[in-house]
């Protein structure tokens, strides 16, 4: 047997299947493919706080604006992508009233892009509930 191939399955009992085998390359780019995978749910799993809000909030949204399906779905991708628009502005060290007003910016984007996917009634009913990254950011400037 050649060392460029591997057995990958025994022969049958009854022998009439010949053993399969698997080229060294083909396994070592299934391994590669593995760890890739592996890795790009390490990286996610810094999403996953980020995810449960997302997720809480749109749920919120979802029973106090009566949302449907595709709208629940639009504002919890939003909320995503704002929360990740928040830490990337929190990772930078810029002053914090820079912070501050890009955070302002992100904020005022998020309601308005919130307000092109809720009707108007809904979104008169989902209002109180809004995240307030604002007041949020500013606890936690306060407390460093």
């Amino acid at each position: 047997m050649s060392i460029s191939r591997l057995p990958f399955f025994r022969h049958s009992p009854l022998h009439s299947i010949p053993a399969m085998t698997v080229p060294i390359h083909t396994l070592s780019a299934i391994l590669l493919f593995a760890g890739s995978l592996l890795s790009s749910c390490a990286k996610s799993a810094g999403d996953t706080s980020i995810s449960r809000q997302a997720t809480s909030i749109s749920r919120t949204f979802a029973s106090k604006g009566h949302l449907n399906e595709g709208q629940y779905k639009r504002v919890r991708s939003l909320s995503i992508r704002m929360m990740r628009e928040i830490e990337r502005v929190k990772s930078h060290n810029s002053s914090p009233l820079q912070q501050e007003l890009l955070i302002q910016e992100i904020q005022a984007g998020y309601e308005m892009q919130l307000a092109s996917i809720l009707m108007p009634a809904q979104l008169a009913r989902v209002q109180p509930y809004m995240p307030k990254l604002l007041a949020l950011h500013s606890k936690t400037v306060a407390v460093r």
